[in-house]
């Protein structure tokens, strides 16, 4: 799980939101821990179109 956190991570530092989002939504799913915040962000950025 915490592996998968840390792909989606690396997946937002390359700019790949969606992607991002997606792994971090598995991860937390998974069981990773401290993921939370980072989704919100994520879909808020999404959203409003936000880079």
């Amino acid at each position: 799980a915490e592996a998968l956190a840390q792909a989606g991570r690396e997946a937002r530092e390359r700019g790949q939101r969606v992607a991002a989002l997606e792994i971090l939504a598995l991860a937390q799913l998974r069981g990773a821990r401290d993921v939370d915040d980072e989704l919100v962000e994520l879909a808020s950025d999404l959203r409003t179109g936000n880079r």
